[in-house]
Parts: C-alpha cells; structure tokens; sequence
C-alpha cells in the first residue's frame, strides 16, 4: 500500500498519516492497554500499603 501511494504521488509525510498510521493505530492501541493492564495492580497495592514515593512508611 505505501508503494501504491507513492505510485499514485503521495508524499511521506501523507502517506505515513494516511496509510501507515492508521495500519498501526491497533497495535499502537493495544499496547497501551497491555502497559496500563500491567500497572494497575501494582499501583494500587503500593498505596493500600502507605508506601510514599520514597518507599517509606507513616
């Protein structure tokens, strides 16, 4: 598809934005959640401890 739409007279930047893009925004999504999926059970147990950013306890 991206040599289609240098064939057709694209730029790179539109072919990126046009093209590239939109074929990566799944996977760029589905990343995200797979980070935020992985964090949220930690974060939440550090603070249910009373661990500070120090690592310290009150």
């Amino acid at each position: 598809m991206v040599d289609t739409s240098a064939d057709l007279g694209a730029g790179v930047l539109t072919t990126f934005r046009l093209v590239t893009f939109p074929m990566l925004r799944g996977a760029l999504l589905a990343g995200a959640i797979l980070v935020v999926v992985s964090i949220i059970p930690i974060y939440p147990s550090q603070k249910l401890a009373g661990e500070t950013a120090t690592g310290g306890r009150f």
